[in-house]
């Protein structure tokens, strides 16, 4: 509290140093904080701490136009920087920076780069050209402007896709670079995919000493079913989508005779054949997702694995980490039991044939009155516990999602609205109380654990949504009391038809669900205790949720050295699962974009309804039945000069005074389609008269959902008809 900047001298005053040998000491200190950017020296020679100085440490994000935003973990929000402040730096570069008055309209602070600390891109992707004999990479990442000079090849020519190594940046306006992966053709099929899967750092395929070790596994299977718990007997099935090839949970229900219900969610053992320390564990964590593109699952697994030894295919008797659970009509766990077992799944069932069982639809390929009977027993159950979850305050969202369709060329031939139905809704629901149930149980042992949480969203936001919300006529109670996902909710179930584009600003503001080894609860879900212990074929984070069990539950390995040691593994695993989630999320958001604009590039100039799903100060954000979305930008809304009011969330013209707001339905043209930038844009059809209007592919449906950590939501985006590389 008493802190003053010092100058070297008097460093050594205050600690009464004396001799050379000391003083040289206490200046290599300061000298290496110094280069930390812990302490900066003043005019005065005085050492200070950065904040003091007024400068903070921060990641740039550069925009199209050569303005940038800096995000900072000192200050609250993201710090606008002028093209003329940017001082060199680059995309996602670690900069050291200066909060300065701004000197044109906008922010009244802005940041001034002093310096970049180290570069943000060391790998990037993009096509190999010559000119003047010299190799050169055209970057896909059009906002990237430096040029990459490729100093080794690596036996890529010209037109091959390729991942490079950027070694020496020269300057921001040349860097030197290498070919670390070939990718392909620039014209082969699915090489525009697999390259942004390599720009994440997705490959298809894994190393030799992995296969390898996969082809050595030696299972003692009899050994195993004597001591684990045979469940082949038992009616379990599994639910999931057609083309689905890692089934990792199944599933039964009995009713008790006491009116309750026993539940059954049995998950393949994973743990099991994936140890610790193996370069299989190696390449998992590294992954630590599979991804699920247009055309391809990129697993986190090999298919031996994924697809074959752990996956609980039908008539097949299969080792797994089962959760049984007593639920009563309330929905509440009254009793749980974690054990090892093996099952032999009775049917393997797809999400569309138990949809026609349960709306009695006559074409279903379900006849087994066991099977059947089954269904309509999860299906009453699956509701009493939404019912419960709901009443709780768990958020649900109505977000429509889009699936794409593509040929064996890789080529775009519809985009259809996913919908997510009865079925669907039956497995998050037993996914998510399986997965509380198991958080539950583990965090009473107060031992290392990797959960599922979700912080509390920040209550600016918040209140800047309810004052959307409430000037677009829904009632808001909330009188600056602490927020509950239960108000959000009742604010949620009064959105109307018109107004969905509200779910998706909502969501825009909530804080992102991460791993964590501190229980923080979930707020999205309502849930005090969360972890993720369904998907460990295609999850990192429920592989190490099983070995936990296993250590705790199974073992009772709770010896100090091992807790230590796992706390250790729970820390490292949290932060890179969490990183490589959003990875996933955005590879698979990015490919889904630029295949949505390569999809429209043939309808350029076609007229279209649609419904407005955002507005900002730039323009407004139109949503095509099928989920395609394209930017209206105010400079090509020619009738008028148009105001943006951002409580209100709406343009509104200065002249006419023609509104436009989320949820209001509009015509546009389609201006321009781009799949290397994945841009849309639209223009407005103001004629009403309109002869021709193209109805975009999809139905509006059924597609509420938590919203939050649904099991298998990301899983079933790819396409239906799967290549040999799925």
């Amino acid at each position: 509290d008493n802190y003053q900047p010092l100058t070297f001298e008097g460093f050594c005053e205050v600690l009464q140093v004396t001799s050379e040998s000391e003083k040289e000491e206490v200046h290599n200190i300061l000298q290496e904080l110094e280069n930390e950017y812990v302490l900066v020296k003043n005019k005065k020679r005085k050492y200070m701490h950065l904040r003091d100085a007024n400068m903070y440490i921060g990641k740039i994000n550069i925009k199209a136009k050569g303005f940038g935003f800096i995000s900072c973990n000192d200050l609250s929000s993201d710090v606008y920087v002028s093209k003329d402040d940017i001082n060199g730096s680059l995309n996602n570069d670690e900069v050291l920076f200066k909060l300065v008055p701004s000197r044109k309209k906008g922010p009244s602070i802005s940041a001034k780069v002093l310096k970049v600390l180290s570069r943000g891109i060391k790998y990037i992707v993009g096509e190999v050209v010559k000119e003047n004999n010299k190799y050169y990479l055209k970057s896909d990442d059009v906002l990237f402007k430096t040029v990459l000079e490729i100093r080794n090849l690596n036996g890529a020519v010209p037109e091959h896709k390729v991942k490079v190594e950027i070694f020496e940046y020269i300057s921001d306006k040349k860097a030197l670079c290498d070919v670390i992966e070939i990718i392909g053709h620039k014209n082969d099929v699915g090489v525009d995919v697999a390259s942004v899967a390599s720009k994440y750092g997705f490959v298809q395929d894994f190393s030799k000493e992995v296969y390898e070790e996969i082809n050595n596994l030696n299972v003692d299977y009899d050994y195993e079913y004597k001591r684990r718990r045979d469940l082949t007997s038992k009616l379990i099935v599994t639910i999931d989508g057609a083309d689905a090839k890692d089934l990792d949970d199944a599933v039964t229900v009995e009713k008790l005779p006491n009116g309750n219900y026993l539940l059954g969610v049995y998950i393949a053992d994973v743990s099991f054949y994936v140890r610790e320390n193996t370069h299989l564990d190696q390449a998992a964590f590294e992954r630590s997702t599979s991804v699920y593109l247009v055309d391809r699952v990129i697993p986190m697994l090999p298919h031996k694995l994924s697809n074959d030894l752990c996956s609980l295919n039908p008539y097949t008797e299969k080792l797994i980490i089962g959760c049984e659970m007593e639920i009563n009509k309330d929905g509440e766990v009254l009793n749980s039991e974690i054990f090892e077992g093996y099952i032999k799944t009775y049917a393997r069932l797809t999400y569309e044939e138990v949809n026609k069982v349960l709306k009695n639809n006559p074409n279903t390929a379900i006849t087994d009155p066991k099977i059947i009977k089954l269904i309509y027993d999860m299906h009453e159950l699956s509701q009493i516990l939404t019912k419960q979850r709901l009443l709780r305050g768990s958020l649900e969202f109505n977000i429509p999602e889009g699936k794409i369709i593509v040929n064996d060329q890789g080529e775009v031939i519809d985009i259809q609205l996913r919908v997510h139905d009865q079925a669907e809704r039956i497995i998050e629901e037993f996914m998510i109380i399986t997965n509380e149930t198991v958080a539950q149980r583990i965090y009473w042992l107060e031992l290392p654990f990797l959960y599922r949480v979700h912080d509390e969203p920040n209550e600016q936001k918040l209140k800047k949504f309810f004052l959307i919300a409430k000037n677009l006529g829904y009632k808001v109670k909330n009188k600056g009391k602490k927020i509950t996902p239960l108000e959000i909710q009742n604010i949620l179930e009064d959105i109307s038809e018109e107004d969905q584009g509200l779910h998706t600003v909502l969501l825009r503001m909530m804080a992102k669900a991460v791993y964590s080894e501190k229980n923080i609860g979930h707020f999205g879900l309502a849930s005090k205790y969360y972890t993720h212990f369904t998907s460990p074929i295609r999850r990192y984070s429920d592989l190490v949720v099983h070995r936990l069990i296993r250590k705790y539950l199974f073992e009772h390995n709770i010896h100090k050295d091992e807790i230590e040691r796992l706390t250790k593994i729970v820390i490292e695993a949290a932060h890179q699962t969490s990183v490589r989630e959003r990875d996933a999320i955005d590879c698979e958001n990015e490919v889904n974009d630029m295949k949505k604009a390569e999809y429209m590039e043939k309808y350029v100039g076609e007229e279209f309804e649609g419904v407005i799903s955002s507005v900002t100060n730039f323009g407004m954000f139109v949503m095509l039945p099928n989920t395609v979305e394209g930017l209206v930008h105010v400079l090509d809304m020619h009738d008028d000069y148009y105001i943006y009011i951002e409580d209100l969330m709406m343009l509104i013209g200065e002249r006419t005074k023609r509104k436009y707001r989320i949820g209001d339905k509009v015509k546009v043209r389609l201006l321009s389609a781009n799949k290397q930038t994945r841009e849309i844009n639209f223009d407005l059809v103001y004629n009403k008269n309109i002869k021709k209007v193209k109805k975009a592919s999809g139905q509006r449906g059924k597609n509420r959902h938590s919203g939050w950590d649904h099991e298998k939501r990301r899983k079933y985006r790819h396409r239906s008809k799967q290549k040999s590389s799925s």
